[in-house]
């Protein structure tokens, strides 16, 4: 299934994604008429929406791993868990008029410490938002844990396992490859034996330029016919804030995130993009604002009208992005 090689890492192994037999149809349907139809189509013409259509909710940044590739080791803003009363409002203040296609419940730690976590998912579905997803290191997705999961109404489950056991413990420090995988195939015999069609679970594997394309094969190899979808995806450097461990992605791109996401931090701070750890382009609080008074802000604007202009140097967070086009 894997074309690649090391020489060509950027239209092979690199950004692929790896679909399976059975990949969650329906899930996976939505999932790609919302990312690619309605919140792409505004953000290859670097339009803004009329309202974020992809909200990040940060329900914790502590962290179980100490993930040597991870921009949370230079994370220096204050630690806590986001209060489910502060989640509640901000979930009334987005679906009140307006929903955000997308809501992604993970930013610097690991959602599953939040012990919350499946409350706010039903939360959030019961209020009509049509996908919800997060991201998880799954080494706290127990028995219990992956049954509050599947009863919750998730639709997205991603897990961040490597490819190897060695390359596995090499990135991920504090982790357990080998309980990594039992929890997968666990939640994933669960969700079986329930006859569930959702959510979708799905495994992302890191790569960069000097990835083994044998390596990346045995990761597709073992999860293939366990998981809904696995994808592989290229270690960034953060906007330049971690260490450069060889990333397949050498051209720069228009930003995306600035059109149509928006990020909610644990403690309600507000910013533009997923790489912003510490919060360096704040642009409000909901504890404070709306999310349409944020989110219409002159700060927002003033972002986008940069990024429109191309003067990315007078941010450096964006100008050392290689998400961020320079006009």
């Amino acid at each position: 299934m894997a074309e690649s090689s090391k020489n060509n890492s950027e239209s092979s192994i690199s950004d692929k994604i790896y679909k399976v037999r059975k990949w969650g149809l329906i899930p996976s349907l939505k999932w790609y008429y919302y990312v690619h139809y309605k919140i792409g189509s505004l953000q290859k013409i670097r339009k803004t929406a009329n309202f974020p259509l992809n909200m990040m909710m940060e329900v914790t940044n502590h962290c179980n791993l100490k993930c040597i590739m991870c921009p949370r080791e230079i994370m220096t803003r204050k630690e806590g868990v986001m209060d489910l009363e502060l989640f509640k409002k901000v979930i009334d203040d987005t679906t009140k008029f307006k929903k955000p296609y997308l809501l992604t419940l993970h930013f610097s730690g690991e959602p599953l410490i939040n012990k919350k976590l499946p409350e706010m998912i039903r939360y959030a579905k019961d209020k009509g938002v049509p996908i919800v997803k997060f991201n998880s290191n799954a080494m706290l997705l127990d028995e219990k844990m992956s049954e509050q999961i599947l009863g919750s109404g998730l639709d997205i489950l991603t897990i961040a396992i490597e490819s190897t056991k060695d390359i596995h413990d090499k990135f991920r420090v504090g982790s357990d490859f080998e309980q990594v995988t039992r929890n997968v195939q666990n939640i994933v015999e669960m969700k079986k034996k329930k006859g569930l069609k959702k959510p979708s679970i799905r495994v992302q594997m890191l790569t960069s330029k000097d990835t083994d394309e044998k390596d990346i094969q045995a990761g597709i190899d073992l999860w293939e016919p366990i998981v809904d979808y696995v994808k592989i995806e290229s270690i960034s450097t953060a906007g330049g804030q971690i260490e450069d461990f060889g990333s397949t992605r050498s051209q720069k791109k228009l930003c995306k995130e600035i059109w149509t996401n928006m990020v909610i931090l644990w403690n309600g701070d507000v910013t533009v993009c997923c790489v912003d750890h510490n919060a360096a382009l704040k642009v409000g609080n909901v504890n404070e604002s709306s999310i349409e008074e944020i989110w219409n802000g002159e700060k927002y604007q003033r972002l986008r009208d940069l990024h429109r202009k191309g003067d990315l140097d007078k941010i450096p967070l964006c100008d050392s992005c290689l998400n961020a086009n320079h006009g």
